[in-house]
């Protein structure tokens, strides 16, 4: 949504509407950049775009032992996308 924002939707309201439902929401899906599938827990009061997840998923898409994972404690590549 960011992404298109200024060229077909106005940047401001695409803002404040982020803003309002956070960047990732509690309870829902991401795909992580190196392919995994985590469940967001919560959000970082610090660093928005870093949430704490439950990584579910491995990125050929098999179930893994459960890994909670604070993204906002953690300094590497795995960053979240829709």
């Amino acid at each position: 949504m960011i992404n298109v924002s200024g060229q077909y939707l106005e940047t401001e309201l695409v803002v404040k509407f982020i803003e309002s439902l956070g960047a990732y929401p509690p309870r829902s899906f991401v795909e992580l950049n190196n392919g995994e599938i985590a469940l967001v827990i919560e959000e970082s009061s610090r660093f928005r775009l870093r949430p704490k997840i439950l990584r579910i998923l491995d990125k050929d898409k098999n179930p893994v032992d459960e890994q909670m994972l604070d993204l906002s404690d953690q300094v590497f590549s795995h960053e979240c996308s829709h």
